[in-house]
């Protein structure tokens, strides 16, 4: 942290020292050592950082999402909104995960605008089950359109894969408003076991939980 303290009084330092050593083949061990002054360097991160998103080593983004949670909020969230705009899907899932960390209510909108591009089914899913825990009323309308938007005619018309129908269903589950539950109860009888038995756990959990 001395070390990181004076980089930090060298503009663009930081960067050309730190960043190439967070690559492979740096150990995952002193790749999140760096990781973990890097709030202390770079109080605004930016695009040379997304990697680190999608870092291999699940305690180095961990870590990151630490660094990410200490940054200014406006700072945190300008960044973490950025990186949705990405195209890769690993950074993509690792926003998603960081979000989730920090409770970013303030991304719902970005996170809403996922749902309408065409990116893997994986992120699709990351994103259905983020805005559920986020709590955003105004997700409900989108995730709706998700877990009603299945393959018809013999896929002509394309859907979503159930696994992304579930988690809408499940996120749905979350916020349990009287126009989510009326979704999840018109596809208890729908064809995906794995939508209908995720709805029937979260329309089950809600009447518990009153």
């Amino acid at each position: 942290r001395v070390a990181a303290t004076i980089l930090r009084s060298l503009p663009g330092a930081a960067l050309r020292v730190l960043v190439p050593q967070l690559h492979p083949p740096t150990s995952g061990e002193v790749a999140q050592r760096i990781v973990s002054v890097l709030d202390l360097v770079a109080p605004e991160l930016g695009p040379d950082f997304f990697f680190l998103l999608a870092h291999p080593d699940v305690l180095v983004r961990a870590e990151f999402v630490g660094v990410v949670s200490r940054l200014p909020r406006a700072a945190a969230i300008k960044f973490l909104e950025r990186a949705l705009g990405e195209r890769e899907a690993a950074t993509l899932a690792g926003a998603l995960e960081c979000i989730r960390g920090l409770q970013a209510t303030e991304l719902g909108d970005a996170i809403t605008r996922l749902l309408k591009r065409e990116v893997p089914p994986e992120v699709l899913k990351g994103a259905c089950l983020c805005l559920g825990q986020l709590k955003d009323e105004r997700a409900v309308g989108p995730l709706i359109e998700v877990l009603q938007r299945r393959a018809r005619f013999l896929g002509i018309v394309k859907g979503f894969p159930e696994t992304v129908r579930a988690a809408a269903a499940r996120a749905l589950g979350e916020l349990g408003s009287p126009e989510a539950q009326a979704a999840l109860r018109a596809v208890l009888k729908d064809a995906s076991m794995a939508v209908r038995s995720t709805a029937r756990l979260a329309l089950s959990r809600l009447k518990q939980a009153r």
